[in-house]
């Protein structure tokens, strides 16, 4: 589903506008063989490599200061999100837009699903904990869109804005949008065929 969604969406808008030219760098290394740079170039990255206890305390410092940044921003933009869910109308709107691909997608109660799923764009396990106790088909397809639809506020969002990737907020929900769609369709008719075929369940 991954692999499909990614393939579709590099090829339409707004991904397939961007260009597709690169500055290609003057190096000399360029015109060398590359097994021979391949292999200088880990010779010369060994040799200048510390020592094993140096690189796992840094790579544990790297991994608390990183786990320290990243985890409050989960927290909050996930409560954020429930608190949305539940005393706003924020996801029944989305919902309404994703509607329409829960209902070609067989799901039951699709109105719910579709409201359920549209909370991913806030944190992408907020789906699954809304619709745990749906249906075992609501509930496969959820886990796919929830991993599939990539593009949410508490993590990807901030980090791309962070880079000179040319993506908006706009843009991303966009993108969101999109791939979301697209997995509930595909992960659906899967999810029916794998029913039959007795694969789940």
């Amino acid at each position: 589903m991954l692999v499909k969604d990614t393939a579709i969406t590099a090829r339409i808008p707004p991904i397939s506008r961007f260009s597709d030219e690169k500055t290609i760098p003057d190096n000399d290394k360029l015109n060398a063989p590359r097994i021979k740079v391949a292999i200088n170039t880990g010779i010369n990255t060994a040799k200048n490599t510390p020592p094993l206890y140096k690189l796992l305390w840094d790579n544990f410092i790297d991994g608390v200061n990183m786990a320290s940044a990243i985890v409050p921003s989960i927290i909050a933009i996930g409560l954020i999100g429930l608190l949305l869910e539940k005393h706003t109308p924020v996801f029944d709107l989305l919902g309404i837009i994703l509607y329409p691909f829960t209902l070609i997608g067989g799901l039951s109660e699709p109105m719910t699903v579709a409201k359920g799923l549209s909370s991913g764009l806030a944190e992408m396990f907020l789906p699954a904990l809304l619709l745990a106790k749906a249906d075992l088909l609501t509930r496969y397809v959820t886990a796919v869109v929830s991993v599939s639809g990539v593009v949410f506020f508490s993590a990807m969002i901030p980090c791309v804005l962070a880079t000179k990737i040319p993506l908006s907020v706009g843009k991303m929900v966009l993108i969101w949008f999109i791939r979301v769609a697209l997995s509930i369709v595909l992960a659906s008719w899967f999810g029916h065929l794998a029913m039959m075929m007795g694969w789940l369940g």
